[in-house]
């Protein structure tokens, strides 16, 4: 057993070395600012990632309530109803346009 103390001894001295070596903390310094660039350009992919997603989540909203539109108006003209004016069907929700397609097409088959 005497061989193994020595030789824990050792170890240890050379850890506790490694700790006060200033050329390792400054490379574990520099380890952790590399760690941080890279978390935070990851940050930054995920976060415009995000943004596009949300911009073409808009357009493909914005597409949809256009083709409602289109399709209300496709009904006020064969039904020969006037026309709602615009800033009233922009104003509706998605839902809102759907059901109102519904309703002009119900009144073309009745």
């Amino acid at each position: 057993m005497a061989v193994g103390v020595p030789q824990t001894l050792t170890e240890d001295w050379n850890a506790m070395e490694s700790f006060s070596d200033p050329s390792k903390v400054r490379g574990d310094t520099s380890n952790r600012q590399s760690g941080l660039e890279q978390l935070r350009t990851k940050l930054e992919v995920a976060q415009a990632r995000l943004e596009a997603e949300a911009e073409a989540q808009a357009e493909v909203e914005a597409a949809r309530v256009e083709g409602l539109v289109g399709q209300v108006r496709l009904c006020e003209e064969f039904l020969d109803l006037p026309p709602r004016p615009a800033e009233q069907l922009e104003a509706m929700s998605v839902d809102e346009l759907e059901r109102l397609v519904a309703q002009l097409r119900g009144l073309e088959s009745g």
